[in-house]
């Protein structure tokens, strides 16, 4: 039987543990090699069964005609958003991944800027198309680019005034939105509810995901 520990010195033992095997949810039993310690004046290390988090089996739940209702209505309130976001950005002079552009330099953590490569990151695009986009936004004056003080082979980018005088008129409409979705909107996923079952093992336990 395969341990997880090396050694069979004295002080420890073997405690067995179930773990779902493959496809097939099948259970095995493993076991792990524990050690407990008790203070100098006790004496000896003692042993004793550590509980594992392996101790349930998960078993996934079939959605039911409520989670389907909630997901559809959260899917729904997700695009609503996204639409009406991509109308304020053409209102506001900017293309929506324009708007996002603007979003990813201002959001970023370092005062620095981010690099190509982080917006790229941000945005879920490729290097190039994100350089494309970064071009475009350059000529519009909205964004620039500059030199990493600390590695000149790295750039930066930076919002323009007037970048930035847009994103945050667009920002403070986004951020009136989210508060009445927050009213409006379902509670979707927070009320979607376990879509697993978890069977407890004796002597582990309740647990719910």
């Amino acid at each position: 039987m395969r341990t997880l520990a090396e050694g069979r010195s004295s002080g420890f033992h073997h405690c067995p543990f179930v773990k779902i095997d493959g496809p097939s949810r099948r259970s095995r039993i493993q076991y792990i090699t524990v050690k407990s310690y008790r203070s100098r004046s006790e004496g000896a290390p003692s042993q004793s069964t550590i509980p594992s988090y392996y101790d349930t089996i998960v078993i996934p739940m079939k959605p039911s005609d409520d989670m389907y209702a909630r997901l559809l209505a959260l899917r729904q309130g997700m695009r609503r958003f996204e639409r009406w976001s991509e109308q304020q950005a053409r209102g506001a002079g900017l293309t929506p991944a324009q708007h996002q552009l603007l979003l990813a330099v201002r959001g970023h953590g370092d005062s620095r800027g981010p690099t190509v490569g982080e917006v790229a990151d941000y945005l879920f695009l490729r290097h190039h198309s994100a350089v494309g986009l970064i071009d475009r936004a350059e000529v519009t004056r909205l964004i620039s680019r500059t030199r990493d003080d600390d590695d000149h082979r790295i750039v930066r980018l930076r919002l323009s005034v007037d970048g930035a005088k847009r994103l945050e008129r667009l920002s403070a409409r986004h951020v009136e939105e989210l508060k009445h979705l927050g009213v409006t909107f379902p509670d979707s996923w927070d009320e979607l509810g376990p879509t697993h079952r978890i069977r407890d093992l004796p002597g582990s336990p309740a647990t719910s995901l």
